[in-house]
Order: C-alpha cells, then structure tokens, then sequence
C-alpha cells in the first residue's frame, strides 16, 4: 500500500513558498519505499479538485502551507 503525502501549497518567493518548495524536494528526493509525495498547488483549483478526487481517507498526509494576511497576524 503507498502512502501519499500532499503538500498542498504554492512555490513562491515568499518565506512560505520557499519553505514549501524546500520541504517538497526534500521528501522527494529522501522518500522511503511506499511513499509516494503530491505536490497540490492551492492557487488552482483543477489542483485541488484533482487531489480531493484521488484521496483516501485512511492513508493519506496532507501538509498544508499558507501565508496569513498580515492583518490577521498583527491581532
């Protein structure tokens, strides 16, 4: 059985595109027999929608990485 590791996220120059770009190759490139690892770019919704299609609930690691407006961290 593959255990699929979505990294739902969208590479960028921000400090969090960069971080997921880097945590992206980084598990690509060491990944374990049985894992297989997703890109998901959250900005498309085509995807996305093709991601929530393939997912199995029982199996599947879904790491998300997004920028918060600096309004909402400034509270």
């Amino acid at each position: 059985m593959t255990i699929h590791v979505n990294f739902f996220c969208h590479f960028n120059q921000t400090g969090v595109g960069r971080h997921c770009e880097n945590a992206f190759f980084s598990m690509s490139r060491n990944r374990p027999e049985g894992l297989a690892v997703e890109y998901v770019n959250n900005s498309r919704e085509e995807s996305v929608r093709r991601a929530l299609t393939r997912a199995r609930e029982d199996t599947d690691i879904t790491l998300f990485f997004w920028r918060y407006p600096p309004a909402v961290v400034r509270q």
